[in-house]
């Protein structure tokens, strides 16, 4: 069975994002909203220490991330044109930890 470290795989995700963000901010209707949003969902159930809908949250993630990085605008990713190269560099992480966090199958709590 695999398990997955609680804060270690999320903390990439708010660290990606963060990172990658900064203090820019999002639009309303961008691909970080996107992610930044099934991010809380998978955030809330690894909090309630569970899996229940990681892998779906997980999966829409690599999705949204995956596109942005395929095809890449400031205006997409809800950023400004300051902060692209750093968005860029972060999507590739974002991806692969969301791909990770889609074979979770339980929460390993010794690990924290």
């Amino acid at each position: 069975m695999k398990q997955i470290l609680k804060m270690g795989l999320i903390a990439l995700f708010a660290g990606a994002l963060s990172a990658s963000v900064g203090n820019a901010g999002t639009t309303k209707s961008s691909t970080f909203t996107e992610i930044n949003e099934h991010y809380q969902a998978v955030w809330e159930a690894l909090i309630d220490d569970n899996v229940k809908g990681v892998k779906k949250h997980a999966k829409a993630i690599e999705r949204a991330a995956a596109g942005l990085s395929a095809d890449f605008s400031a205006g997409r990713a809800g950023i400004t044109a300051d902060k692209q190269e750093v968005v860029k560099k972060a999507l590739p992480e974002i991806v692969a930890a969301a791909k990770t966090l889609q074979t979770a199958s339980g929460i390993d709590l010794s690990l924290i």
